[in-house]
């Protein structure tokens, strides 16, 4: 019966060891993903993006933004970047101190209408 119940108290340290030696590297793992994922989802920044239409420049959407800016409680800002055909980008405008929603509008140096162009500037928006 002593053998049985050393046995047993055997068996209980090595579950009690195992579940030690696995659960330093889970914790440790949960607390970093806890951490990254805070970060992502806590952004204060959420802005928008509008991208002007087929012929229309970077500053189609000035109007638009100052209307906006007469009422909102915390003005925005605008911020303009010209995608030139060459792969240069350019950025006109900052984004203010307090501006957690600034406009960001995507222009392009070729804007004209059709589907091949349209095409082409997607993949210069996502260089951008």
């Amino acid at each position: 019966m002593l053998k049985r119940h050393k046995q047993a108290i055997t068996g209980l340290l090595i579950g009690i060891g195992l579940l030690l030696l696995l659960a330093v590297p889970a914790y440790s793992w949960t607390k970093m993903n806890i951490h990254e994922l805070d970060r992502f989802y806590n952004s204060k920044l959420s802005p928008v993006i509008l991208i002007p239409g087929s012929s229309a420049t970077n500053n189609r959407f000035d109007g638009m933004v100052e209307d906006i800016n007469q009422t909102a409680p915390v003005r925005h800002s605008l911020i303009k970047v010209k995608v030139w055909n060459d792969g240069r980008i350019t950025v006109v405008g900052k984004k203010l101190k307090n501006d957690n929603e600034p406009f960001i509008v995507v222009g392009f140096e070729n804007n004209h209408d059709g589907y091949k162009n349209i095409k082409a500037e997607a993949e210069m928006f996502n260089a951008a």
